[in-house]
């Protein structure tokens, strides 16, 4: 279940040179690039920190406008969160991950398994309405209609 929610991350070296790289789209660094210079080695940076280090008034603009929209062709993005009984916000480096990521497959088939258990205990109790909502089920489950 650790991939329901990111974990911000700091760079390498090889990934802050690909970043830098694809924000720096003139071959000058500007403040996009400040920006993920000081999130590749520091995660969860409030705002009033990256401002005061890169001369950024407004983080959420660089990072909507000229960060992430740039950083797609990676598994890397820029983003805030909000601790609870805090009022800033922390900005990091996260990567991109699926909830369908190989590492769930595990976690499928015993939720799988546990589900075909409870299917096969409704289905003996031989009630018809819940006998044909069980069909049902089982003929959208394997691809079918109704």
């Amino acid at each position: 279940m650790k991939n329901i929610v990111p974990t911000p991350v700091t760079l390498t070296a090889d990934e802050l040179k690909t970043v830098i790289k694809l924000v720096s789209v003139r071959g000058a660094e500007y403040g996009a690039a400040r920006i993920c210079r000081l999130l590749a080695g520091e995660h969860s940076l409030t705002a009033h920190d990256i401002s005061e280090a890169s001369d950024i008034s407004n983080v959420s603009d660089m990072v909507l406008r000229c960060i992430n929209p740039r950083l797609k062709s990676t598994d890397l993005y820029v983003a805030c969160e909000k601790p609870p009984q805090t009022n800033y916000v922390r900005w990091s480096f996260y990567r991109d991950c699926a909830a369908n990521d190989p590492d769930w497959s595990a976690i499928d088939k015993r939720l799988s398994h546990n589900l075909a258990i409870e299917f096969e205990s409704l289905d003996s109790l031989a009630i018809p309405e819940v006998s044909g909502y069980l069909r049902r089920l089982e003929a959208m489950s394997a691809g079918g209609n109704e």
